[in-house]
């Protein structure tokens, strides 16, 4: 059940990647919160962002060349941007899921291993005890045989699998909140409904908060219950779901909307045209301007700032309210 108490706040976040002679702003004064209970979805096409800032809300921008460079995120008041506190919640009190379990698991190590390392990470407990909860948390997420894959390799499971144990591996501190960075989009159709459910029947059965990073606007329907739409490093679009798919007020978003299938609507699928901006050359003005049908003069001319749609609805767009 959700109610309004904020676990996860952000304000002003940004992180760049800082190259030799380049500067790629991925995250532009990103600000949102996540309250108890709820699934925040976090949406956007490949390339704009979305895990870039999963990384930045937790404090994790990817090393060497990820840098924090304003803003602030606490969790339940404690400052995620500095590493000795972080230490204290990220892995313990907010798990996270990878995209790609083939990559974020080591070929080298076995499952069990990889479990229960985290879990000595976390707290004091014997081998014994650690092995006992790892084999626990693999027939959690629906492993059949886990004293099995306990002991096996990655390359031994298959992808579905190999994202379970990803799971496993997130759930293994006991977490308030569970971060999914894209976790069905390595895996086929079907294997992508079996996570989505477990993920959902984990969410009801152990209490957790969930942020859910997708590009697939049929998730964030099925699963979320509110929703932030990123484009170019920036949050275009925010507000619970039933408002942004009924009435979305950004173009992009209405983009994102016309370019998703639909089992009973027989209107051709709209393609977004063209491609999103370099973040190394974002200019000034609306980012979605390129790739606008609705574009005007104005749009190009200075940033654009949210503008409020009302009931906790907000759109970057100085057409909003014409462009429904």
């Amino acid at each position: 059940m959700t109610d309004q108490q904020p676990m996860l706040v952000a304000r002003d976040l940004n992180m760049h990647l800082v190259f030799d002679n380049e500067v790629a702003k991925v995250v532009d004064n990103v600000s949102l919160v996540v309250r108890k209970g709820e699934v925040l979805g976090i949406v956007g096409e490949s390339g704009s962002g979305k895990s870039m800032l999963a990384l930045s809300l937790l404090g994790l921008p990817p090393q060497p060349y990820g840098k924090i460079v304003g803003g602030n995120v606490t969790y339940r008041g404690i400052d995620l941007l500095n590493p000795t506190s972080a230490r204290t919640v990220v892995g313990k009190r907010i798990g996270m899921v990878f995209e790609n379990p083939g990559a974020s698991l080591d070929p080298c190590y076995r499952i069990g291993d990889q479990i229960t390392e985290t879990i000595h990470a976390h707290e004091e407990i014997d081998k014994r005890e650690a092995r006992e909860r790892a084999i626990k948390l693999l027939t959690l997420v629906g492993i059949a045989d886990p004293v099995a894959t306990f002991s096996s390799y990655p390359h031994q499971l298959s992808g579905g699998m190999q994202q379970r144990t990803g799971i496993a591996i997130a759930l293994s501190g006991n977490p308030e909140m569970l971060v999914a960075d894209n976790p069905t989009s390595a895996l086929d159709v079907t294997i992508q409904a079996q996570i989505m459910r477990l993920i959902e029947d984990l969410r009801v059965r152990l209490g957790l908060t969930v942020v859910w990073i997708t590009n697939n606007m049929g998730i964030v329907a099925k699963v979320c219950d509110r929703v932030a739409v990123i484009y170019a490093g920036q949050i275009v679009e925010y507000g619970r779901v039933r408002d942004v798919l009924k009435n979305p007020g950004h173009p992009y978003t209405q983009a994102l909307l016309q370019a998703s299938p639909r089992i009973h609507d027989q209107q051709p699928l709209i393609p977004l045209r063209g491609n999103p901006p370099s973040f190394t050359d974002l200019g000034t003005g609306c980012r979605f301007a390129a790739r606008c049908p609705k574009v005007i003069a104005r749009c190009r001319e200075a940033d654009i700032e949210l503008r409020d749609l009302g009931a906790a609805h907000e759109a970057r767009c100085i057409l909003t309210g014409q462009s429904s």
